[in-house]
């Protein structure tokens, strides 16, 4: 990724831009502009809010049998653990 940027950088110095594609000069720094970055950063997680939203609301409140099963198993496991824990306190090793 590093030899990537690197190279952009290199292809938009003056020199070598108007070599190869005059119409490229100064390119690169648009990508180093904040508002760009942050466009970069937060449209993907935007565009997987709905999708993530709809997964929670349909596990909450629509589970089907598989996720029922794990809430159990996941919630016993947690009961064992809180007895074993209550038991090693008791007896003291």
């Amino acid at each position: 990724m590093i030899l990537y940027y690197g190279m952009l950088v290199m292809a938009a110095m003056p020199m070598l831009a108007q070599l190869f594609q005059p119409q490229l000069e100064g390119l690169i720094f648009t990508f180093f502009n904040f508002k760009m970055l942050g466009t970069i950063a937060l449209v993907p997680f935007l565009c997987l809010m709905p999708d993530i939203t709809l997964k929670l609301i349909q596990k909450t409140f629509f589970p089907n049998p598989s996720d029922k099963l794990l809430r159990t198993e996941k919630s016993q496991r947690f009961s064992n653990r809180k007895s074993f824990l209550l038991f090693r306190n008791l007896v003291h090793y």
